[in-house]
């Protein structure tokens, strides 16, 4: 399931899923073994990988937001 996290960030990044059980070939090529699995590719700097969720809803739309800001929207 995904949820909004802000609407403001809509237009700055694109967000994909991938059924890896249908696309096996391309999570092959990301290394994604676990589920659920998250690849964040800012358009300068390297592809940061991580996998799992928090505890709760509101902790994982942290770490969602968190994320973003850190690997997508910041100069690296």
């Amino acid at each position: 399931q995904l949820f909004i996290i802000n609407v403001d960030i809509l237009d700055k990044i694109y967000v994909y899923k991938i059924d890896t059980q249908v696309e096996k070939e391309l999570a092959a090529v990301f290394g994604i073994n676990g589920m659920p699995a998250f690849l964040y590719i800012p358009m300068n700097g390297r592809p940061v990988m991580m996998s799992g969720i928090a505890r709760s809803k509101e902790e994982t739309k942290k770490m969602f937001v968190d994320n973003i800001d850190k690997y997508l929207l910041t100069s690296n």
